[in-house]
Formats: C-alpha cells, structure tokens, sequence
C-alpha cells in the first residue's frame, strides 16, 4: 500500500528534480558525486522540496523569505522527531546552509514559473474573431486598438480584454492602412 501525499508535495519534488538536473547540467566536471550527494540526501531534500510547496502554495509570505523559511522549517521538524540527534542535525545544517537553501531558492523559482505558465484552459476566440481571416486593414485597426487600450493605463474589462485578445502583431501590416 503506497502513502498518498499531499499534491503540492508532488508539484515540489518535480521542481526539485528539474533543479536538481539544471543543477548537474552547470556542474558537469562533478555531477557524478553531486548525484551521489543528492541521491544519498533524498530524503531530506524531498521534504525540503514539499516545505518550500507548502509555502508557495500557501503564498501568504514575500517569495523572498520562502527558501529560509523553509530550510528552518525542515531543520526544527527533524530536531522535534528526535531530539537525541539535534546536536548532529544542527551541525548538518550549518554546513549544509547554503546548498540547502540554494536548492530551496531555486524549488521556489521553479514553482513560481510553473505557477505562471499559461494553462489549457485559454479564452477561445470565436471564428469571426479569427484575425487570420481579416483584411490587412481590420487587423491594422484591431492592433492599435490592443495598443491604445494598453497605453492608457486605465482598468481592464472583458470588452477591452477581448479588443486586446485581438492583437496579431504588424508582420505585412501597414499603419497607412488605417490612416483617415
């Protein structure tokens, strides 16, 4: 029977895994004891990764604070299961601090970037909507129109937001055509 753990755990050690190979990738001359150190820590970093998840997740904190807080957070955990090893386990930190923490930094990076990527879930724009099958001049329009409603600086609605949905870009595209 196989524990279930919570799903920002999950989403922590699969950013603690890209950190890790990004990480193995920049120090090639030594990945191969950094595997080892890493595989032989898996434990403990797989818990340091659901801490900084929790913390991101929970997002009540400057992201800043959220790497030293979480290397904190897993330190006194492991010093309260047993206590009888908290002179070893502090010392273990102490050496380990900054790796610990530049893991943890680069945990909540990646789950921040990961927490930004555009989902599946995109408005659709209808067919008539379709700047594609637009007349140079329409899609000329629609794009200083994106242009206008975005330097103006005022609040965004759904009209605008859809106006600004309509934004192709100038690639073939002549101001000149909308010039009155």
């Amino acid at each position: 029977m196989t524990a279930l753990i919570p799903s920002y755990a999950a989403r922590g050690e699969s950013a603690l895994g890209v950190v890790i190979e990004r990480f193995l990738r920049k120090h090639q001359d030594a990945a191969d004891e950094y595997r080892g150190y890493f595989a032989e820590k898996q434990d403990v970093l797989a818990k340091l990764s659901w801490a900084v998840a929790k913390r991101v997740e929970a997002n009540g904190q400057p992201m800043a604070d959220v790497p030293a807080q979480a290397v904190d957070a897993l330190r006194g955990a492991l010093i309260r299961r047993s206590p009888d090893q908290a002179e070893s386990f502090g010392e273990w930190f102490a050496e380990n601090a900054s790796t610990l923490t530049a893991l943890a930094r680069g945990i909540t990076k990646e789950l921040i970037a990961q927490k930004a990527a555009p989902t599946a879930d995109l408005q659709v724009l209808p067919d008539e909507d379709d700047t594609d099958l637009w007349s140079p001049k329409e899609r000329t329009a629609a794009n200083v129109r994106a242009i206008e409603i975005l330097q103006s600086g005022q609040p965004i609605g759904e009209p605008e937001r859809r106006d600004i949905l309509l934004y192709s870009g100038f690639g073939g595209l002549s101001l000149d055509a909308v010039e009155d």
